[in-house]
């Protein structure tokens, strides 16, 4: 268990009261034993932490036990996400914006708080980043009509795009090393093909008016760097051999196209929900604008921020 999470439960101070949505064995057989594996990885502590602490919430101690009766309430996550909890008729619930998870109300107490067990992981990003619509209603994703920059890098493509200037103000200060990746020539070790390329979904700014208010404060706190480079930069991809041809191959035959990120060996999905609408999605986010390249890769642009992981649990 990480320090932090640790402490918080090892404290009696006086005044604090915790519940703590534990999630159950039947809520990890969801998962697939890779991505767990994959979320154990160091690179990825800033996120697993971020999950662990959004299942914590710290309540009066009047409030520390879910009634089975009537009621709904919201409680703040030790990590800022909003919990809304719902009883009646002798059943009990949590949510965070996407999944709803049964509560077990036969909790375990204990002298600062109570433990409960929940039937899956909760996804907090998605309160906040929020979800596209994926019922066919929306504008189709444009594929950029403009011929390869081959003199130019994904820096320049970002840099020259007005609809990415909040996300290329916050990863300035938040991990510059990001726009140097985005400037990188070097060719990938490993990869066969001859022109391997990775591709970036980026947020535009209207994704960043989507958030909370004092979302961006809060990513641009020096504090959360660590977690704020995995949100900002999450759907960077590993280099691909595939074409834009190859993934809408894929997509309509398959129903998805699954890429790593790089940031860890989770996957990215693209799929278009309504087949034949022309609106592409990865994970969370509606892509607006599909393929716009340079010659050391691919931008796009999405209509919010990714959420990292979105529709895994």
């Amino acid at each position: 268990m990480p320090q932090d999470i640790e402490e918080r439960f090892s404290s009696t101070k006086a005044g604090y009261r915790f519940q703590f949505f534990a999630p159950s064995n039947e809520a990890f057989a969801r998962i697939p034993e890779q991505l767990l594996s994959n979320f154990s990885l160091p690179q990825n502590y800033p996120l697993l932490l971020s999950l662990l602490r959004a299942h914590l919430a710290e309540v009066p101690a009047a409030q520390t036990t879910i009634a089975a009766g009537e009621s709904n309430s919201v409680i703040q996550s030790v990590e800022g996400y909003p919990l809304h909890i719902s009883a009646a008729s002798g059943e009990a619930y949590v949510e965070a914006g996407y999944y709803r998870s049964q509560v077990n109300l036969s909790g375990i107490a204990a002298e600062n708080g109570v433990v409960y067990k929940i039937s899956r992981f909760l996804d907090p990003y998605a309160s906040s980043f929020g979800i596209a619509l994926r019922n066919g209603t929306g504008k189709a994703t444009v594929l950029d009509a403009s011929p390869k920059a081959e003199g130019k890098t994904m820096t320049d493509l970002v840099l020259a795009e007005p609809q990415l200037s909040n996300w290329t103000a916050i990863i300035t200060e938040v991990l510059y090393g990001i726009m140097k990746r985005l400037g990188d020539r070097r060719g990938p070790e490993g990869v066969t093909c001859t022109t391997p390329h990775p591709f970036a979904i980026l947020p535009s700014n209207t994704a960043f008016d989507l958030l909370p208010s004092n979302y961006t404060k809060l990513l641009r706190a020096p504090f959360n760097f660590a977690l704020s480079s995995h949100l900002l930069a999450w759907s960077l991809t590993v280099p691909t051999c595939a074409t834009f041809e190859d993934i809408m191959t894929a997509i309509r035959t398959e129903g998805e196209f699954k890429i790593f990120s790089h940031r860890a060996d989770i996957n990215l999905t693209i799929y278009e929900p309504v087949k034949g609408s022309g609106e592409l999605f990865v994970n969370n986010a509606r892509i607006m604008l599909a393929n716009r390249c340079a010659g050391n890769g691919c931008i796009w642009i999405a209509d919010r921020l990714v959420d990292p992981v979105f529709g895994m649990f």
